[in-house]
């Protein structure tokens, strides 16, 4: 890719993303970044939430019912991820 090509794309995606985010959108490119980044971030660090409970958390700010424990800490530093992507992007 060129760079003129590589910005064009990266500023088309940055637009996507604000306007996603600004309308709660959680079909789109915003919600499944994410989501994704979230999660392996999380994963990376020892996380035992899994890909369905880190969608619920950002969709619904919710965990779905289960009989398995939730660690505090897996739930806060998911909740940080999403907060820290939502600050790094320009208003």
């Amino acid at each position: 890719m060129s760079g003129s090509v590589n910005k064009e794309f990266l500023e088309f995606l940055l637009e996507r993303f604000q306007i996603e985010r600004k309308k709660f959108d959680r079909s789109g490119v915003y919600a499944y970044t994410q989501r994704l980044l979230a999660y392996n971030s999380n994963k990376i660090e020892g996380s035992t939430l899994t890909e369905e409970q880190t969608a619920s958390l950002f969709d619904n700010g919710t965990l779905p019912k289960s009989d398995d424990y939730y660690r505090a800490k897996d739930v806060e530093e998911m909740n940080g991820h999403f907060l820290m992507f939502n600050k790094m992007l320009p208003c």
